[in-house]
């Protein structure tokens, strides 16, 4: 990985981007970090950098929680970040990384169980209802 992160017209020694080289628990650090430093614009610049960072802001305990806290009919931080993940990783043609990471989410254990119920790497939404029936296209 580059020392430099490039843009088209602004170049970011990764010095300068807090939490690149060392390890952060801080997710709202992470999350402040993907939103400012990196930005949406370079999210799919930088696919699998922005992957990771959504997986460790969705792994974290306060973000699992939510599978206590929150039904499957609301959005829950481990899901929506993990799906965010994957969603950049299929965009950026970074297949092999969406697969492991596609796994890895749906093997993924909280208090006995496996939250994450996604059936296909194509369909992985934020919100999953389990026993909906999910279709490519829907008739009218």
């Amino acid at each position: 990985f580059s020392t430099i992160l490039s843009t088209t017209h602004t170049h970011y020694p990764l010095s300068t981007i807090p939490h690149t080289r060392q390890g952060c628990d801080d997710i709202h650090r992470l999350h402040e970090v993907l939103s400012r430093a990196v930005g949406p614009k370079l999210f799919y610049r930088l696919p699998k950098l922005t992957a990771r960072y959504m997986r460790k802001i969705g792994l974290h305990r306060e973000c699992l929680e939510e599978f206590d806290t929150r039904s499957e009919f609301e959005e829950r931080a481990t899901q929506y970040h993990l799906a965010n993940a994957l969603a950049i990783l299929k965009a950026a043609n970074e297949r092999e990384a969406a697969e492991e990471l596609f796994q890895e989410a749906k093997e993924l254990e909280w208090k006995g169980r496996r939250p994450i119920a996604w059936q296909t790497l194509r369909q992985t939404p934020a919100v999953y209802i389990e026993g909906l029936e999910h279709r490519p296209f829907w008739d009218e």
